[in-house]
């Protein structure tokens, strides 16, 4: 699953592409330079809603999709679950009990030396 730097990496990239700055974005999108800031760096790991909602629509990305999972093979499960309407955090509910279910498969090393 996409971590708050993997999100935060992705925005980054969309932002460069639109030839933004940091500060540019952040005047654009109502939000503080250091806002913007941590949330490409990574440093906050939870931005509230608004904030990405705010940046997406400057941006033209769909943060939803962006805190999906991207180049994995879980990426056509977050598509429909999108597809049929379920919320980001519904998604990512999914997805999380999806990593939890491989993690137990591959299954826990038995001597820890």
């Amino acid at each position: 699953m996409i971590t708050g730097v993997d999100v935060g990496e992705r925005i980054r990239e969309a932002r460069k592409k639109k030839k933004l700055t940091v500060e540019k974005l952040a005047e654009q999108a109502g939000l503080s330079r250091a806002t913007v800031s941590a949330i490409e760096t990574g440093n906050r790991k939870y931005p509230r809603e608004e904030s990405l909602e705010k940046i997406s629509k400057v941006l033209g990305i769909n943060v939803d999709r962006e805190r999906g999972v991207v180049g994995t093979p879980h990426r056509r499960v977050t598509d429909a679950l999108w597809d049929i309407g379920l919320s980001r955090v519904a998604i990512n509910h999914i997805l999380g009990t999806i990593s939890l279910w491989e993690f137990v498969e591959q299954g826990v090393p038995t001597d820890a030396t």
